[in-house]
């Protein structure tokens, strides 16, 4: 979270890379984080679905 003292020393990427990437923005980061909370076994569960496994992930 930024408080307003530290905004002017944020940075942001440029949008295109922005764009692609996985959490592009803090809203999405704060949705993921909430979700992380409230299931996190849901919420890492599809982390793991996004990875290449050679085996099917196995566990809770």
């Amino acid at each position: 979270m930024v408080v307003p003292e530290s905004q002017e020393k944020m940075y942001y990427p440029p949008v295109e890379l922005q764009r692609n990437a996985h959490v592009p923005d803090l809203n999405s980061y704060l949705v993921m984080y909430k979700k992380s909370l409230e299931n996190p076994e849901a919420f890492w569960r599809e982390v793991a679905d996004e990875f290449f496994w050679k085996k099917p992930a196995t566990g809770p």
